[in-house]
């Protein structure tokens, strides 16, 4: 028996579905956040906008699964989201960027106890240039890992 005594909340939470339920996550934290920016899964998007994307998914080397209990196994899951800020101007756009991940700092214990997701933290952070080099409109990519666990049969 595999024993996670420190983390029994994720194991209550074990889901199918680890990929839509980390962008509703990050989605419901980020609305809770940033009043009036709409959060988007897909483009093209609005300016102002934030666009939440999966852009990895790995499971723990052998996936063999872990044993939760006699009848339930669960695939530790790491992944990957990639959250682009776009804005109108650069001061904008860094403080958006700023807003997103002080959400996700604020709310590390419920992204945890509401929604089994660890150790979210941010792995990359860059500002990306515009299509159109005439155009206001700027842009940061931040990306950011987690854990989740899913369950398995």
């Amino acid at each position: 028996m595999h024993d996670r005594s420190d983390h029994v909340v994720v194991w209550r939470m074990l889901s199918t579905k680890t990929r839509s339920n980390a962008m509703d996550a990050f989605t419901t934290i980020l609305e809770a956040a940033l009043l009036d920016i709409p959060i988007l899964r897909d483009l093209p998007a609005p300016v102002p906008s934030i666009v939440l994307t999966l852009v990895s998914g790995v499971s723990r080397s052998g996936a063999i699964g872990l044993q939760e209990s006699e009848t339930q196994r669960a695939l530790e899951e790491r992944h990957r989201i990639q959250i682009d800020c776009y804005h109108n101007s650069k001061v904008e756009c860094d403080a958006l960027a700023d807003a997103v991940e002080q959400a996700i700092v604020d709310h590390e214990e419920t992204l945890d106890s509401t929604y089994g997701i660890e150790n979210a933290g941010k792995m990359d952070d860059a500002d990306v240039a515009p299509v159109n080099e005439m155009s206001n409109e700027r842009r940061v990519r931040l990306d950011f890992g987690f854990t989740m666990y899913r369950a398995l049969s």
